[in-house]
């Protein structure tokens, strides 16, 4: 018991030390993309990539999934009959889907190697960013309320 105790524990600040580095990276991310020279004209906007944000835009991308793979995987793949914990784990892989689709969106566009024009996508990775905050509570409910109910159904 103590042992589980220990990991789940463990595992929590894993997924918190992943994802609030995170959620960080994708805010300065957004902050680098605002540096950069850009022109708009209506919803169309001409912008030089910035490397700095798709550098942060890359890490946050790996701290959250290293993160979701900790919390996906912390009750060693078995499923749990609890609704509610089948909820969060729903949950959990829709915040993990969206942050990811949001910083994989931003950090595309700072990709190019010479400006482009589109259309504009502003405060994209400051909402990747958020999202991984809140994938980080997510996943750590998660990960203890799965914890919790294992140890329930064994006594």
């Amino acid at each position: 018991m103590k042992k589980k105790l220990l990991f789940t524990v463990f595992i929590c600040l894993l997924i918190i030390l992943l994802d609030v580095p995170a959620g960080i990276l994708g805010l300065k991310a957004e902050e680098a993309e605002k540096k950069a020279p850009h022109l708009n004209l209506w919803v169309v906007e001409c912008n030089k990539p910035s490397h700095d944000a798709f550098v942060l835009g890359s890490a946050a991308m790996i701290l959250v999934l290293v993160a979701h793979v900790f919390a996906s995987f912390s009750n060693c793949c078995r499923p749990s009959s609890h609704m509610p914990i089948k909820i969060l784990l729903g949950l959990t892989w829709m915040d993990f889907i969206i942050a990811m689709l949001l910083l994989l969106v931003g950090t595309w566009s700072n990709n190019h190697t010479r400006s482009t024009c589109g259309f504009s996508h502003h405060r994209v990775m400051e909402y990747g960013g958020y999202f991984a905050f809140a994938h980080g509570g997510l996943a750590v409910v998660y990960v203890v309320a799965s914890s919790l109910a294992s140890a329930h159904s064994r006594t």
